[in-house]
């Protein structure tokens, strides 16, 4: 997946889970959608693109964990080490409010 793709995958999921938040527990969850755009050439633009990518990306992962667990939505998070992580874990929470 390339990292726009797993921004997007992000930020689509971020969207899902605040809107179910809100509509089933009332609650609003203050995280700020990740906002990069690619450079057009892959040279060191690039290289500050993918580092800034995967540190938004873990920021936003992890607001939204730290803020779900402070209203009981979800209980301890393990370590998210890679994307594969990252999306099952985003996976496992959309998932789960869909049930409610």
């Amino acid at each position: 997946m390339k990292i726009q793709d797993q921004i997007n995958y992000v930020n689509n999921s971020l969207s899902v889970i605040k809107s179910k938040v809100k509509a089933v527990f009332g609650v609003n969850l203050n995280i700020d959608e990740i906002n990069l755009s690619a450079p057009d050439r892959h040279n060191s633009f690039y290289s500050s693109y993918v580092i800034d990518a995967e540190q938004e990306v873990a920021r936003v992962v992890d607001q939204l964990a730290d803020q779900l667990q402070r209203q009981n939505i979800i209980k301890n998070v393990d370590k998210l080490d890679d994307w594969d992580d990252v999306k099952q874990f985003l996976d496992c929470v959309v998932d789960k409010l869909q049930k409610y």
